[in-house]
């Protein structure tokens, strides 16, 4: 486990697979967790953080420690569990 591990002052890269975007993301929150109607739009001009991003920006470059649980899976857990 990473954060129970000594990581001061190191940065360390973690990912999941497989790579999915940020609004697919948004949808899986809003729609099948939340069960909310609302419609996600990808806006590939939108800043983060003041950055604008490409599509890749916020993948790992380079060597990652690679999750166990897919976003849906760990989503779909009870609250009380994450």
């Amino acid at each position: 486990m990473t954060a129970a591990a000594n990581t001061l002052n190191r940065s360390v890269q973690l990912s999941g697979r497989p790579s999915v975007t940020a609004s697919r993301l948004g949808r899986s929150v809003l729609t099948g967790a939340r069960n909310d109607p609302r419609e996600v739009v990808a806006d590939s001009r939108a800043r983060y953080f003041g950055a604008e991003l490409g599509e890749r920006s916020l993948i790992p470059a380079g060597r990652a420690q690679l999750g166990e649980i897919r976003f849906q899976e760990w989503l779909n857990q009870p609250v009380a569990h994450r």
